[in-house]
């Protein structure tokens, strides 16, 4: 016979993980996009959204979009001032999926996610 105190710690360790996920499924909806500085400049930086994804939390799109400085003009997108965007300066239109998790505002490449509080875009001459 298991003594009872080995199933109240698994009561325990149930509930608390139980509660952990449930946070984080809420908090994933709970993002505003006045959380993150779209900056004007030269080139304006912008955003779609937010709207709900598949699993019910918030994601909005920032893009730079040159097409007013003429077809061949460059763009690069950066996050938070300094930290590098996306892709690469590229002619045409750069977009990212913002994505809310833990009530902030997530990007992430490559499986590395980075908190984005600020996104601006760069004309590339």
């Amino acid at each position: 016979m298991i003594p009872l105190i080995d199933y109240s710690v698994k009561f325990v360790f149930i509930v608390l993980l139980l509660r952990k996920c449930s946070a984080q499924t809420t908090n994933c909806s709970s993002c505003i996009p006045e959380q993150v500085t779209f900056t004007k400049s030269e080139l304006n930086a912008n955003f779609v959204g937010p709207t709900k994804n598949a699993n019910g939390c918030l994601e909005m799109t920032a893009y730079c979009d040159p097409s007013t400085h003429g077809p061949k003009a460059t763009t690069f997108m950066q996050f938070n001032i300094h930290m590098g965007g996306p892709e690469n300066p590229k002619q045409g239109a750069i977009s990212a999926k913002l994505i809310c998790e833990n009530g902030l505002w997530h990007f992430e490449k490559e499986g590395i996610k980075k908190e984005i509080t600020e996104v601006n875009c760069l004309l590339v001459v």
